[in-house]
Parts: C-alpha cells; sequence; structure tokens
C-alpha cells in the first residue's frame, strides 16, 4: 500500500478492541530492501458528549447560567441540548443559556447527536443547583469599588449611593440595593441611625454627610438587596467609612 505523505487513515465501524499490522519496507544505506513489521493494539469506543457550567460546577437558580457543550468528532451544528427542570436556549454554537427555576431541585441535561436526520442521545448530565451567595456591599467611587475604611468627603458626596455584587473572581454578578441605613453618633455618642431612600442616600443623610469633619466616622448596615434570581436578602455585617 503506497501511503500519502506517510499517513494511514481508515474508518473505524464499530467499537470494540483492534489490532492494525503490516510491514514497511525501505532501503538500508547499501541499497538493499529490508522490512520490518508492525503490529499497534487500539481501542473505539462510542462518541461521547461533555456539558459544562463555563463559570462554576454548579447552577444557580434564577440565573443566567452560561453552559457550553460538545461531542467529540460531532460538528456543533450537529449536536442539540435540552434541560429539565428551567429554561435552556442557544446562544451560540455549542454555547447555552441554563436558568434553573428551583433551589435544591437538580437539572439534567440531555445531549444528543443529529445527523443523516437521525437523533442519537449522547448522555444526560446532572447538576444541582443553589442559591446565589450573598453579595458584598459597595460604594462606587469613579471605577472602584469601596467597602470601607478611610474616604475623602468629596468622594463620599459624589456616590448617589450603595451598590452590592458577586465579585470573587469567578462570578461578577450585580445586586440591587433596595434599602440601608446609615448609623452616625452625636456628640454625647448616642447612635443615631437614618433610612436611605430607596439604594440611594436620603436628603437627611447627605446633609449630615455635609457636616462631617476629617477622623468622623459613620456605618453603613441593614443593606437589603435583590439579586437577578428575584430573591431580596438581608446583607450581614456592615460598612464603616471614616472622613479623611
Amino acid at each position: 500500500m503506497s501511503l500519502n505523505d506517510g499517513l494511514f487513515e481508515t474508518i473505524c465501524g464499530r467499537t470494540g478492541d483492534f489490532t492494525l499490522a503490516g510491514y514497511i519496507e525501505m532501503l538500508n544505506g547499501s541499497g538493499e530492501r529490508i522490512r520490518r513489521d508492525f503490529s499497534q493494539k487500539y481501542t473505539v469506543v462510542d462518541p461521547s458528549a461533555t456539558v459544562s457550567a463555563d463559570l462554576m460546577n454548579v447552577l444557580y437558580a434564577g440565573y443566567n447560567n452560561p453552559i457550553s457543550v460538545s461531542i467529540p468528532g460531532v460538528p456543533l451544528n450537529a449536536v442539540s441540548a435540552s434541560m429539565s427542570g428551567g429554561s435552556f436556549r442557544s446562544i451560540g454554537m455549542g454555547k447555552y443559556i441554563a436558568r434553573p427555576s428551583a433551589v435544591g431541585r437538580d437539572v439534567t441535561i440531555s445531549v444528543a447527536s443529529n445527523a443523516n436526520g437521525k437523533s442519537r442521545q449522547m448522555g444526560k448530565f446532572t447538576f444541582h443547583v443553589r442559591k446565589l451567595p450573598d453579595p458584598a456591599a459597595y460604594m462606587q467611587i469613579g471605577t472602584d469599588r469601596f467597602r470601607g475604611g478611610g474616604l475623602a468627603k468629596a468622594s463620599i458626596m459624589s456616590a448617589p449611593g450603595i451598590k452590592a455584587a458577586i465579585d470573587d473572581g469567578i462570578l461578577d454578578i450585580q445586586f440591587k440595593a433596595v434599602s440601608f441605613e446609615t448609623v452616625f453618633f452625636d456628640n454625647m455618642g448616642n447612635a443615631v441611625p437614618m433610612a436611605s431612600a430607596g439604594g440611594n442616600f436620603s436628603e437627611r443623610q447627605r446633609d449630615t454627610f455635609r457636616k462631617l469633619s476629617r477622623g468622623k466616622r459613620f456605618y453603613i448596615s441593614r443593606i437589603t438587596a435583590v439579586g437577578p434570581d428575584g430573591i431580596t436578602r438581608k446583607l450581614n455585617g456592615s460598612m464603616e467609612v471614616i472622613v479623611k
């Protein structure tokens, strides 16, 4: 058999263990034809689908989780997928958005190959569904997210209010702050709480900011935020702000 560029190609018609055997003839340095026998075992397996969550190994309820789906050896335009327990939509070749509907209820993604008008199931993949973790509150100061510490009064006055997000290096999910409270202390050391105007500072809070001198501090606490999953949650802890 004459090989094109030294390559041998064949189509495997069934699965199992096989042996590829033959010989190679070549000329040695003296111009003599020599023969070398060879034998190589190989295994043929069914193609299997691959489903991976692009950002995590679990899915979050009420959130658009990006999913990648592929089947080795099968063109992406011949791959289809569906999911139980929520919505599942294609956003491009091999890319999907999974949005589970309920926390604590596993979802299953089914993958099929579609060739020659026939659909063949290639696997089912189960994912656990969790609630999105609580976000961290911050004040947007320019391009920075301020989470506590010293801050110039001009920067305090420039911030419209409080925001919240999960930004742990893997996820970057914005939440909406719907209410919070600032706590100031008067000259007698008495705490003076003030409610916000939704996610923004109220006029009363802003008036108090203007009167703060350097070194004074206040606290932002009792923050309530709602995420893309529609769940409203009260955030633990508080943010300390010290006027620089």
